[in-house]
């Protein structure tokens, strides 16, 4: 059968688009209203007040908009029919579907309603499917615009589940999650292995929210928006089950082991797509077994913004450009670095112009979800963004040629904007040195993008990504321990075999000395993080530096083998 939306339509009975198009978006339309107006007037019999049924009416016909408007969108990027388009917009509407059943509860339990008067705890269930119906819809239109065909990523994750020639890969993601749950239950917060996490620090945080204090909105952050809510979503869950930080450091741990899941799973699927299934499988094993990536999702956040930076170059390597955008640019809004990977969009196969609007659909997602945020809190938005750039160095070549030796230090009070530009730790860099190395970064990324070529193999576009990301590592004035899990996948990916595995740990070593290695044990010999730094940055290098090569030696065989192509044929 055709994966054309008009054939995949073809023949459908006029009920069908009906309830497709027409009765399904009213449905969850009005089930979203419903739950608003019993949010902010609570439960009411019949005949409902006005002002009840009128708060109804304008939830209702938000969601209608936004159906309608994503309908359009898709109908744009895709030029496709109308009806064509928005029978596609109906599958991100698929999780505020929830609210119909919330709503029964509500009313059918006195308590669960007195939970949702009274607590803010329930209050993750609606916010979680409303941001999986925004991201589903982001995705949507950029697969859509890749020439997708209307199932998009949701059939693709249930043709996975029902591949059976996938059954070693989820025989080890079943292995990986219960491991990793194993970790998860029986390293506490009181032992020595979470000594100096970071997990305090956002409980603390996500704590504001119960005098109904908003991240990014009532107070500033010195990374991104997007990880603040889900840490206060974490707390949220813990709020369900009596609250507390241990609660809060399980809920906040599985959250982000989902996304650790994911990370094994794309890592499997692009070496599947660069090297075979038999390699796939042993990169992923390989990466199953780093203890570094353990140790820094019991501690920090990274597993989310290299999900999406792993899952946007798969995309990449797919050719689906537009859904490799949306990707990186949802991770940049979580870390910077994913962005850093969108320099290979503009090296793969496909012409500049394909290039650029790639481009353009990384800055449209990021606006769509930016621009919401500063509309609604422009003050500690741009307070956050100000602490970002103007951090004093800490961990890096900068930081030690400039005498710091110690840990990155942000202002711990928040709600003062002003503090965000505030260090009593480090020496910020002057505006001539920022310039100076923002300058090298862009002629080090503009000499590889001219010199590399068009990137048309996946192998090709792993090393560009990786050189691209390893150069940015040695670029930032700012390093942590836990960054090295950025690189550790691409390493494995871009050294297949033994070789990308006996790196990985020489990384993982050197990571694990600098914390808790040099903080826990040696921070009173400034010496120590000398060595460590400095044999971090010239790792880096020396892999950039082959791993550049490597791809200008592919470049120069696939010229060779086209020549001889045209030589045969002449």
């Amino acid at each position: 059968m055709s994966d054309h939306p008009a054939a995949w339509d073809a023949g459908r009975p006029r009920a069908g688009q009906f309830f497709k198009l027409i009765a399904w978006p009213l449905f969850v339309a009005m089930g979203f209203g419903l739950v608003i107006a019993t949010f902010v007037h609570g439960r009411t019999g019949l005949p409902p007040g006005l002002g009840w049924s009128i708060t109804v009416a304008l939830g209702a016909v938000g969601v209608a908009g936004a159906y309608v408007f994503l309908g359009l969108a898709m109908s744009l990027v895709g030029r496709l029919r109308l009806a064509d388009a928005l029978g596609r917009g109906t599958q991100p509407l698929i999780p505020l579907a929830l609210m119909w059943p919330l709503l029964v509860t509500i009313y059918a339990s006195d308590a669960f309603n007195h939970r949702v008067a009274n607590e803010q705890g329930p209050a993750w269930i609606w916010g979680a499917a409303v941001a999986a119906s925004l991201f589903w819809a982001i995705y949507a239109v950029a697969h859509t615009a890749d020439g997708g065909g209307g199932g998009g990523p949701a059939r693709r994750v249930l043709e996975f589940v029902r591949d059976s020639s996938a059954g070693p890969l989820k025989l080890l993601v079943v292995q990986f999650v219960i491991f990793r749950a194993m970790v998860l239950i029986a390293f506490t917060p009181l032992g020595f292995f979470e000594r100096g996490s970071d997990y305090g620090a956002f409980e603390q945080r996500a704590r504001l929210g119960a005098e109904g204090l908003l991240p990014g909105l009532d107070y500033w952050l010195e990374y991104p928006p997007l990880f603040p809510w889900v840490s206060a979503t974490a707390r949220l869950i813990a709020e369900s089950f009596g609250g507390g930080y241990v609660n809060f450091d399980i809920s906040l741990a599985a959250i982000l082991l989902l996304f650790e899941t994911g990370n094994l799973i794309f890592i499997y699927l692009i070496a599947k797509r660069a090297f075979g299934e038999e390699m796939a499988l042993r990169i992923a094993i390989s990466y199953s077994v780093l203890f570094l990536p353990i140790y820094a999702w019991r501690r920090t956040f990274e597993a989310m913004p290299l999900f999406f930076a792993l899952s946007g170059l798969y995309f990449l390597i797919q050719g689906r450009r537009t859904t490799a955008a949306a990707s990186l640019a949802i991770g940049f809004m979580t870390k910077v670095f994913p962005a850093v990977l969108a320099l290979t969009l503009l090296r793969s196969s496909g012409g500049l112009l394909r290039s650029w609007r790639s481009l353009f659909a990384f800055g449209a997602t990021a606006l769509v979800i930016g621009l919401p945020l500063l509309a609604a809190g422009p003050t500690f938005f741009i307070a956050s963004y100000r602490n970002m750039l103007a951090r004093p160095p800490w961990e890096s070549l900068w930081a030690v040629l400039g005498g710091y030796s110690s840990f990155g230090w942000v202002h711990r009070y928040r709600l003062d904007p002003d503090t965000a530009t505030e260090f009593a730790q480090g020496q910020p860099l002057s505006r001539a040195v920022n310039l100076l190395l923002i300058l090298l970064l862009v002629v080090v990324f503009v000499y590889m993008i001219t010199k590399s070529g068009e990137l048309e193999s996946p192998t090709a576009q792993i090393r560009f990504a990786t050189v691209s990301l390893l150069a940015f590592a040695i670029y930032l004035k700012g390093w942590s321990p836990q960054f090295m899990v950025w690189i550790l996948p691409l390493v494995l990916l871009s050294y297949p075999g033994g070789r990308g595995l006996v790196i990985a740990l020489g990384l993982s070593v050197l990571s694990l000395l600098e914390n808790p290695g040099y903080f826990v044990l040696w921070s009173d010999s400034p010496w120590v993080l000398w060595i460590i730094v400095g044999a971090r940055n010239l790792a880096f290098a020396v892999m950039g530096v082959h791993l550049f090569r490597l791809v200008l030696a592919e470049r120069r065989i696939d010229r060779t083998d086209a020549a001889e192509a045209v030589d045969d044929n002449g």
